[in-house]
């Protein structure tokens, strides 16, 4: 695994250690691989040999018979997911020497929100985790490879381009970004499916009359939603804003299509009511970018999520580089040789496998906030930042810029 794709978030503990194949120690505490910095356990490990078992079940040529029965990309499956799971351990070397070199260290806060997503996500009485717990993987090795990777990750992603930073992005360059590649627009829906046709008519009026107050100067766009609020006796403000890319933003390009394709062919300042195939009347502005795009810039999210669009690819290129060339750390074959892929297939298929990893994995998604850093950010190992967020799917790291992220 490289650092650009998302490695599944596979959280478990192994409180004893049911499979001696699997985890030689009830603990999983044995040394994998280590340096001055850094060590690796046997827990993580196992979480590491999981990852890539999972992973493999994509790469197969027949999802029907047992992944380590076939050959992966030339070689027996069993060599491939140690090459997999090595590749996410030298990765979590790389981020912490690259964190030292820059002086990143894990505050106390986030040291905080990490035990917490971790605890929360932490389900021993689930039954893949349980199955989980049967493989080895431990919950402080989880913590290590998939809560700590992705904040470290993050950090360096931010630290290299943020204000300040050795690769900082001008004021400039992000503001031109943003006015070249987002939409700033508010809107309010109205439902339509139950009305008759004498009703229909009549909102598609009223609508109409907001879009041409607002078109003609004579009204906001937050006062005829004001008067939508109270002519439809509603309890809460309608109207919904937001800055986005509308070409990737699939919020919007799935489940608004008819909205975004109207506003990528709006001018700035003009309103537009929109019919969805979902029946549903939009009235939509679209606002002036280019106008407020410093005053956006403020938005701490926005502007990592910039950083991410123009920064994640080489920043993720630039963390590759490492992972090829990067050497300072011992492994200790005779601790790593314990573990025997052989017994993800002992008790449990591909199909299973898949189960066990999905279910973790959306454990993982609702106890952190993390980082769809870069994917960092697209997808990283932080980083949902890169392909993100490893660093910045955080972000896929950095985009998704707050997820583990390794590199195909």
């Amino acid at each position: 695994m490289k650092l650009a794709k998302k490695l599944s978030a596979v959280l478990a503990a192994c409180v004893i250690a049911v499979s001696a194949a699997a985890c030689s120690s009830a603990s999983g505490q044995e040394i994998v691989a280590e340096n001055a910095n850094t060590k690796i356990t046997m827990g993580a490990y196992a979480y590491a040999m999981y990852s890539a078992y999972y992973e493999a079940s994509y790469y197969v040529p027949d999802s029907t018979a047992p992944i380590l029965s076939q050959e992966i990309e030339g070689q027996p499956a069993a060599d491939w997911l140690r090459e997999k799971a090595m590749e996410s351990i030298k990765s979590m070397f790389i981020v912490d020497a690259k964190a030292a070199e820059l002086g990143i260290t894990i505050t106390d806060e986030e040291r905080k929100n990490i035990d917490t997503n971790m605890n929360e996500s932490w389900n021993t009485t689930d039954e893949s985790i349980q199955e989980l717990m049967r493989y080895g993987v431990t919950k402080e090795g989880v913590k290590q490879l998939y809560y700590e990777f992705n904040t470290k990750y993050t950090k360096i992603f931010q630290t290299l381009y943020g204000t300040g930073g050795q690769k900082e992005v001008s004021l400039d360059e992000k503001k031109n970004y943003l006015a070249e590649n987002y939409t700033d627009f508010a809107y309010f829906t109205k439902s339509i499916s139950s009305l008759t046709n004498d009703e229909k008519a009549a909102a598609k009026e009223t609508f109409d009359g907001y879009a041409a107050a607002i078109n003609d100067g004579s009204k906001t766009m937050a006062q005829v939603a004001e008067e939508y609020k109270t002519a439809e006796s509603l309890t809460s403000d309608p109207l919904q804003s937001d800055v986005t890319n509308l070409s990737t933003d699939t919020n919007y390009t799935y489940y608004y299509s008819e909205m975004a394709a109207a506003l990528q062919e709006m001018n700035p300042g003009e309103a537009r009511v929109v019919e969805t195939s979902s029946s549903s009347y939009i009235l939509v502005v679209k606002n002036d970018i280019s106008a407020t795009a410093e005053e956006k810039l403020q938005d701490e999210d926005l502007e990592f999520q910039i950083l991410v669009d123009l920064k994640s690819d080489e920043y993720i290129n630039e963390m590759n580089g490492m992972l090829e060339t990067y050497t300072d750390f011992t492994v200790h074959e005779d601790v790593l040789n314990k573990f025997d892929p052989a017994v993800f297939e002992q008790t449990t298929d591909t199909s299973s496998a898949e189960a066990s990893s999905e279910a973790v994995t959306d454990q993982a998604d609702q106890g952190t906030d993390a980082a769809d850093t870069t994917e960092a950010a697209g997808e990283t190992q932080t980083a949902e930042t890169a392909e993100s967020a490893q660093t910045t799917e955080s972000a896929q790291t950095t985009e998704e810029a707050a997820s583990q992220t390794t590199t195909e």
